[in-house]
């Protein structure tokens, strides 16, 4: 009502009536009311949507997260399954070829000049896992390159799976706080 000073009594000239004027008077600033009530309305409508789309950003943004943990966690036990698939290649790899050694392979002269040696039962072409980080807000996924040769004292797969079901516990535990909040 704060438009009652701008508006200006009509006065319809055939009729001198004070009781027209006056509801032409309330009329307008009834219409005038109504104008900045949907003004208002306007503004909270504007406020609704920006407050929706920062829940659905806030919401994604743990759903993200939630994924990260839940693609690394699962990046390191593929890792982990990867290092005891090759120990188990190499170890059947050595059975396969000593299954495959003609007979007297130890005495030279036995040797056929024809007898190739055995390949090998499994081989590597790309040995690549996926890993999300997050930096500055942005979520990067990517690769990272898993190197199977490494010398055994320096990878432990039974250490890897420990770390690997550690870090699924406190992800599956903080789920459960999540979904309690």
């Amino acid at each position: 009502m704060s438009q009652k000073s701008n508006i200006t009594s009509i006065a319809i000239p055939e009729s001198s009536d004070n009781h027209q004027v006056v509801d032409l008077t309330n009329l307008q600033y009834d219409i005038a009311a109504l104008a900045e009530y949907e003004g208002m309305l306007t503004k909270l409508q504007k406020q609704r949507i920006r407050y929706n789309l920062q829940c659905e950003y806030e919401q994604g943004i743990q759903e993200l997260s939630w994924l990260v943990e839940r693609i690394n966690t699962l990046s390191a036990q593929l890792e982990t399954e990867m290092f005891k698939f090759k120990q188990i290649a190499v170890k059947t790899n050595k059975a396969y070829w000593a299954i495959q050694q003609p007979p007297n392979f130890s005495n030279k002269e036995n040797l056929k000049l024809n007898y190739r040696i055995p390949h090998s039962i499994w081989q590597i072409h790309s040995s690549v896992i996926p890993i999300v980080s997050q930096r500055d807000g942005v979520f990067f996924l990517t690769t990272k390159t898993v190197d199977l040769f490494l010398q055994s004292q320096e990878i432990n797969p039974e250490k890897l799976a420990k770390e690997s079901q550690k870090r699924r516990q406190s992800l599956e535990s903080w789920l459960l706080k999540m979904h309690e909040l």
